[in-house]
């Protein structure tokens, strides 16, 4: 059985070096009083802004890019939302699409083939 991988991502805080606008993907610490995202070789923290950190929901776009909480994402087979933000339910413990009134589960309603990135909550906060 293939386990999901545990991934995270964060935008670069703008108070320490890392704070030019890059995103970073790892894992996700906290030391002396900052979120930090890990790179996968374990050779640099990168200290980011929390409100912006989102785990990975172990799916890809159909353009194989790597989908985040906090993405937005649009469909190519929904007429009633074009777009939809990803976010995670502690109560379903599931991740999920949500718009306008719109609630899917991504993982049991939607196909990796069926979805497309167009950009975040972050820095594409005209989406949605």
């Amino acid at each position: 059985m293939k386990m999901r991988e545990i991934l995270f991502r964060g935008k670069g805080n703008p108070d320490y070096n890392d704070g030019d606008g890059s995103w970073f993907e790892g894992y996700l610490t906290y030391n002396e009083g900052n979120y930090q995202i890990v790179d996968k070789n374990f050779f640099k923290n990168h200290i980011v802004i929390k409100e912006t950190i989102g785990q990975y929901t172990g799916l890809n776009d159909k353009n194989g890019k790597k989908i985040y909480e906090g993405d937005i994402i649009d469909f190519e087979d929904r007429k009633d939302c074009n777009y939809g933000v990803i976010k995670y339910s502690a109560e379903f413990t599931e991740f999920y699409f949500e718009h306008d009134g719109c609630y899917d589960s991504l993982g049991f309603c939607y196909h990796n083939y069926d979805l497309e990135i167009v950009g975040n909550i972050y820095d594409n906060p005209d989406l949605i």
